[in-house]
């Protein structure tokens, strides 16, 4: 059982440099979304992976997940949670906002807790075909 999340048009600017490219740190977890296309209106699942690809049966440590889907440059949508610690190693992206009725590309990103703070350590990337 996951946690859905709904997606909503984010109306303020990102703070510090979450999602930029090159801030990454190495961690031996990486992140995959299935499917890889979904449709307008459907669920694309995110799970924690070893550096291999495979989905992890437990999670050993906290982690968090958030993401941005852009149509022709635009930001469409946006997300920020925790991936759930109840042992389930799934969080859901429900693509329900009239905002991805035209389609987007997004990124999901995995983040870790170092030194206090939330780190992105890996990236996937799924699409929303209208």
């Amino acid at each position: 059982i996951g946690l859905g999340v709904f997606l909503v048009v984010s109306s303020f600017a990102a703070k510090g440099g979450k999602g930029k490219p090159g801030a990454f740190i190495v961690s031996p977890y990486g992140i995959k979304a299935e499917p890889s296309l979904v449709k307008y209106g459907g669920t694309v699942n995110l799970y924690v992976t070893d550096t291999n690809g495979q989905t992890l049966s437990s999670l050993p440590e906290n982690f968090r997940t958030s993401g941005q889907c852009y149509y022709n440059g635009t930001l469409v949508g946006s997300w920020s949670n925790d991936i759930p610690m109840s042992g389930y190693n799934l969080y859901q992206v429900a693509l329900i906002n009239p905002t991805f009725s035209n389609g987007a590309a997004c990124t999901g990103y995995l983040q870790v807790l170092r030194n206090g703070s939330w780190q992105n350590t890996a990236s996937t990337t799924f699409t929303v075909a209208p």
